[in-house]
């Protein structure tokens, strides 16, 4: 695998990471706040996010850009 492709994986693995947490947090708001219907859309959000980092994981699931090789 290319240094690039790599990175590429890691930084979508990381931004799907990061957004899911956000995404968690504005279920919880909306929960609180009874939006039941925006917390449900949220959390197809949430299952897309764990769709993008089963893919950036398909090819590489434990490497991060340092552990590759040139």
């Amino acid at each position: 695998m290319s240094r690039k492709s790599a990175i590429s994986r890691f930084v979508a693995r990381q931004a799907a990471s990061d957004m899911t947490e956000a995404v968690n947090y504005l279920i919880g708001v909306a929960l609180s706040a009874g939006l039941d219907d925006v917390a449900r859309k949220l959390s197809d959000v949430n299952m897309e996010l764990h769709s993008t980092r089963l893919a950036a994981n398909e090819d590489s699931p434990d490497q991060s850009p340092r552990s590759v090789r040139h």
